[in-house]
């Protein structure tokens, strides 16, 4: 009786041990898996501060014409990657909401165009886009967007985005604000 009860012991105490030992391991493993997923973030977001780096120009016009090209494409993160980072900070969470997708599937923008161009004192650049926009009935009408950048290091930043008429679409936005811009104007 005695050697059962041992034996019955030792298997508790070794099951334990084992169940322990696995415990301490597995904690060890999410540790590792953990650090390892915080490595792979800062590499992603390392990867991706590269890119809105190569994707700002030296040349505001071509800052302007990218962004443009990013509104009639409904591209929010490549809109983003052009903007100072307090403009970034004004957006990032609509367009986050919006996985990063702006405008309304209908109008969308057929094409676009710089209709002015002013460069300022403090050494800002202020631009007034044009878009043509269409339905699936046809001409949908002209949006403007006034665009405001500021040259940071090489770069032209855009700093502002406003609306430069009073019908304005707002095409660039995101979805809901699009939307909250146009109820009651039709």
């Amino acid at each position: 009786m005695f050697k059962k009860m041992m034996m019955l012991v030792a298997a508790l105490v070794l099951g334990i041990s084992t169940a322990a030992f696995a415990g301490s391991f597995n904690s060890v493993e999410k540790s590792t898996v953990s650090s390892e997923k915080e490595v792979e973030k800062s590499s992603i977001e390392e990867q991706l501060e590269m890119l809105e780096m190569g994707i700002v120009s030296t040349n505001p016009d071509l800052t302007v014409e990218t962004w443009a090209n990013a509104v009639k494409l409904r591209n929010g993160a490549l809109q983003y990657a052009l903007l100072t980072k307090d403009a970034k900070a004004s957006v990032k969470e609509l367009f986050e909401k919006y996985h990063w997708v702006t405008g309304v599937s209908s109008p969308w923008v057929e094409s676009s165009k710089v209709i002015s161009k002013k460069e300022n004192n403090d050494k800002t650049i202020q631009y007034v886009v044009e878009f043509r926009l269409a339905t699936s009935t046809g001409y949908g009408g002209k949006d403007y967007a006034a665009l405001t950048l500021v040259k940071m290091g090489d770069q032209w930043f855009i700093n502002t985005i406003k609306s430069a008429s009073d019908h304005a679409v707002g095409i660039w936005k995101t979805p809901e604000e699009v939307i909250e811009e146009n109820i009651g104007k039709n």
